[in-house]
């Protein structure tokens, strides 16, 4: 369990208090720190996920909100149903099938 620092202190630290965002972002750096072995900030465990609550309380790490995407400018429209050309493997059906049922 984490004491310090404490949830009101990392709530200031994402937009909107999100929980969510500050447990990823934790999440994400921890698995940082555990495969590079190193923190930003001097702390009292060793431990990954108390390294990376440190270093977000401290403002070292953050996160950047992604934008929407925006549709495409220059997509081209898929062309309707009705002028669209059948499929080839439709037509070998049929084929064979009115090949049966003339035998």
């Amino acid at each position: 369990m984490i004491i310090k620092p404490g949830i009101s202190t990392l709530e200031k630290c994402v937009d909107d208090g999100c929980r969510y965002v500050l447990v990823n972002m934790a999440a994400m750096r921890a698995r940082m720190i555990g495969e590079k072995g190193e923190g930003l900030v001097e702390c009292d465990s060793d431990k990954a996920v108390s390294i990376a609550v440190a270093e977000i309380a401290a403002g070292k790490i953050g996160y950047t909100r992604a934008k929407p995407e925006q549709p495409a400018e220059h997509a081209q429209p898929e062309e309707p149903a009705e002028h669209a050309q059948p499929e080839e493997p439709e037509q070998e059906q049929q084929t064979a099938q009115d090949e049966a049922a003339e035998d």
